[in-house]
């Protein structure tokens, strides 16, 4: 697993990046603190490290919207993960 964050003063945001390059799906823990109520974010995810989108298969790499209120995340394999915590 790949991360780099960041925080965003204008909009109070800390934000990350998250890679799972591998095969499996991962748990990446995030300490959210006492204050903070959840998550928000999307996940760029196909089915093998090489996926692409064509004509002919217009779906094997797909956008999702994500939430959570906990401190665990699930990293789809080979996903790229953009999460926004306010």
């Amino acid at each position: 697993i790949y991360v780099s964050a960041s925080f965003i003063e204008k909009t109070g945001e800390a934000v990350l990046k998250i890679v799972n390059s591998t095969d499996k799906e991962k748990e990446a823990c995030i300490d959210l603190g006492a204050v903070v109520s959840g998550f928000e974010g999307k996940t760029l995810t196909g089915d093998h490290r090489d996926a692409h989108n064509s004509i002919d298969k217009p779906d094997r790499v797909v956008l999702n919207e994500i939430k959570g209120s906990s401190d665990t995340v699930n990293l789809s394999p080979y996903s790229f993960t953009v999460i926004r915590i306010k």
